[in-house]
């Protein structure tokens, strides 16, 4: 999934993490590079919006 496919609401959280994490990130002596912290918000965002696939054994019966 392409961080474009999610939602304009979620997209939206997630530039205010990555805005957040850069502000942290500015405030350490060892700081990593923008694109690796962009990289690792995307990342996070899309892999825990992707559908969750349910055992059918596990689903509820009503």
């Amino acid at each position: 999934m392409k961080m474009q496919e999610l939602p304009v609401e979620v997209q939206a959280i997630a530039a205010s993490t990555l805005r957040r994490k850069m502000k942290i990130n500015d405030q350490r002596a060892n700081k990593e590079p923008v694109e690796k912290l962009a990289h690792e918000v995307r990342e996070a965002f899309t892999k825990l919006y992707l559908p969750v696939e349910v055992d059918p054994s596990q689903r509820g019966s009503g």
